[in-house]
């Protein structure tokens, strides 16, 4: 059995073919950390309201997340 065969059963059992239920789980999970994202962000500038942290710390955890979000993106999007 090859595996054109192999993803030829799945797309008739399952009704969607496999690099489109892919791209559907690639692109629920980085909504879902992207979100996550936000929400860190979020915190940080509720902290440094309440002033738990300073803009440098605050710019230091935002350049990380974008950083992260930057990387999930390509690696989401990526084929």
């Amino acid at each position: 059995m090859t595996s054109s065969d192999t993803l030829d059963i799945f797309e008739a059992a399952a009704g969607i073919s496999a690099v489109d239920l892919s791209l559907l789980i690639r692109t629920t999970v980085c909504g879902l950390f992207l979100i996550w994202a936000a929400w860190i962000v979020y915190g940080q500038i509720q902290s440094m309201q309440s002033q738990h942290l300073d803009l440098h710390d605050l710019s230091v955890a935002i350049l990380r997340v974008l950083l992260l979000c930057s990387l999930m993106i390509v690696v989401v999007f990526s084929k």
